[in-house]
């Protein structure tokens, strides 16, 4: 059996919950479990991260788990993946406003573990600029 089909009871909790906050308590209490951090491989962490944000694609949901998959696994990669687009998510201004807190918070975990320097999409770059440009 493939690693979805054993996380079934998950799966099935997760979408039969109404509540979003519930829904994000069990992912993340699954993704943060130590048993499950040792005994799931990457591929699979990433694999399972997938299915929950595919049957529930809430943006501040998709954030914890970048947060989650940083703290626990350094797949930075991934968790770039998940935070990168936050368009690509459902939910209410509050989900969205946790999304963009959270982003802020696992780009700087990133930035401090693998010494990646990141520059905000709003900093101008060219001609007439604080770096030495012309203007």
């Amino acid at each position: 059996m493939n690693i979805i089909g054993n996380i079934k009871p998950l799966i099935d909790k997760i979408k039969s919950t109404e509540d979003p906050d519930e829904k994000i308590f069990y992912a993340v209490s699954f993704l943060e479990n130590e048993n499950n951090i040792k005994e799931l491989s990457d591929e699979d962490y990433i694999l399972i991260s997938k299915e929950i944000v595919k049957i529930h694609p809430d943006a501040q949901l998709a954030a914890e788990i970048a947060k989650v998959i940083i703290e626990k696994k350094s797949l930075h990669s991934f968790a770039q993946e998940l935070i990168k687009d936050k368009s690509k998510y459902t939910g209410d201004q509050w989900s969205f406003d946790q999304f963009d807190e959270i982003q802020k918070e696992a780009i700087t975990m990133i930035s401090e573990k693998s010494d990646i320097l990141f520059i905000e999409s709003n900093t101008m770059l060219g001609d007439n600029n604080d770096w030495g440009g012309r203007g």
